[in-house]
C-alpha cells in the first residue's frame, strides 16, 4: 500500500523478524506497510468520507468511523465487550466529523493527518509486538499461556 516514515525512532539491535528497514536521506526510518484487507478498507472508507466532506485531511475521527461501521469489524465487538455502546462512539465520531474544516474551491484528494499517521504507526507496532510475543510462545511452548 505504501511506506510510513518513522522519524527519530532508533532501531540498531531491536530485533524484527520478518521486517525490513531502511534509512531514509533525513535519518528517519522506512518500513513495508502491509495492511490486511479489512484494515485497507477502513482507509479507503476514511479517505471517502474525508472528500465527500471536503475535509482537508484524514483526521483520526474519520478512522474511527470507518472501523466502528465496517461490516465483520472488530471495533464495535471489542466496544462492547468493554461495556461501551459503539451507537454512543459513532455519534460522538460523527459530532467530531461534522466540526471539522471544510476545503472549498479546487478539489483535492484528502491527505493524511499527522495524528493519523501516528494511530496507524502505533497500530502496527503494537501488532508487530504483540505477533512477536505469540511466536515466541509458541517457540516456548506456552502459546495459549497468557
Amino acid at each position: 500500500m505504501g511506506k510510513i516514515e518513522r522519524n527519530r525512532l532508533n532501531i540498531d539491535g531491536v530485533e524484527q523478524p520478518d521486517k525490513h528497514f531502511e534509512r531514509t536521506p533525513n535519518g528517519g526510518v522506512v518500513d513495508s506497510f502491509n495492511p490486511t484487507t479489512k484494515t485497507q478498507a477502513a482507509l479507503t472508507a476514511a479517505l471517502q468520507a474525508a472528500s465527500t466532506a471536503g475535509n482537508p485531511e484524514i483526521r483520526p475521527a474519520h478512522l474511527l468511523m470507518a472501523l466502528l461501521t465496517q461490516n465483520d469489524g472488530i471495533a464495535a465487538p471489542l466496544l462492547e465487550a468493554v461495556g461501551v455502546e459503539p451507537a454512543t462512539v459513532r455519534a460522538e465520531t460523527q459530532r467530531l466529523l461534522d466540526r471539522l474544516p471544510q476545503a472549498t474551491g479546487a478539489s483535492t484528494q484528502p491527505q493524511l493527518s499527522r495524528e493519523s499517521l501516528a494511530a496507524i504507526t502505533t497500530a502496527q507496532q503494537l501488532a508487530t509486538g504483540w505477533t512477536t510475543v505469540r511466536l515466541h510462545r509458541a517457540r516456548d511452548g506456552r502459546a495459549g499461556h497468557r
